[in-house]
C-alpha cells in the first residue's frame, strides 16, 4: 500500500495539479477514493492504469476528486475490476471464496 500511495501522489502531482493545495504536499481527494486506489487488488496495466483513471476523471481547478469525478464504470473496467473498485470506495467488504 505504501508503494501505491507514493505512486498515486506522483500521478496526482503530474496529472492533477489543479487539485493540489498550495503546499503541494496534500491534495483535495476523498478518503474513500484514495482507499479504493490503494486497496484494489489488481490494476490491469499496472501504474499506467492508475494514471489513466486519474486522467479520465473530471477534474475542476480547485475542486475535489470525489466518486462523481471518476470515469464511467465501462472506462474503469478497462483498468480495474470496476465493481470491486466501487465497492472498496463505498467501504463495502468483498469476500473472495476459492474453491479447490
Amino acid at each position: 500500500m505504501f508503494r501505491r500511495a507514493v505512486i498515486l501522489s506522483s500521478i496526482l502531482k503530474n496529472n492533477a495539479a489543479s487539485i493540489l493545495h498550495k503546499d503541494k504536499n496534500t491534495a483535495n481527494i476523498d478518503k474513500d477514493v484514495v482507499m479504493a486506489f490503494l486497496k484494489i487488488p489488481r490494476y490491469k496495466h499496472g501504474t499506467c492504469s492508475m494514471e489513466a483513471i486519474i486522467q479520465m476523471s473530471l477534474l475542476e481547478k480547485g475542486k475535489k476528486i470525489t466518486a462523481s469525478s471518476l470515469p464511467a464504470r465501462a472506462q474503469l473496467n478497462m483498468h480495474v475490476d470496476a465493481d470491486q473498485f466501487l465497492s472498496l470506495m463505498r467501504g463495502l467488504a468483498i469476500i473472495t471464496i476459492e474453491m479447490w
